[in-house]
């Protein structure tokens, strides 16, 4: 699922209205930004955290991807023996 889909512009075309997404942030799966497919990211990417493109698996668009790693850390409790 993602977590935010950025940029969704209208376009005015021969009458019709159209919705172009720039850019899809999501965890753990990648959301083609052409055709709103949802896959596994690590398996796309062979779980190299240095890849830097893609490849939808339902359309065939190559996708520039950046990944990141977030972290939250949250004290320790200590017990009451301590």
């Amino acid at each position: 699922m993602a977590i935010k889909e950025l940029t969704l512009r209208a376009i005015l075309g021969d009458g019709k209205v159209q919705r172009e997404c720039i850019e899809t942030i999501c965890v753990d799966n990648i959301m083609c930004p052409y055709c709103g497919h949802c896959f596994d990211g690590g398996n796309a990417t062979n779980y190299d955290a240095s890849a830097v493109s893609a490849e939808c698996p339902s359309c065939g668009k190559e996708l520039s991807i950046m990944q990141s790693v977030t972290y939250t850390a949250q004290p320790m409790e200590e017990s009451e023996d301590e």
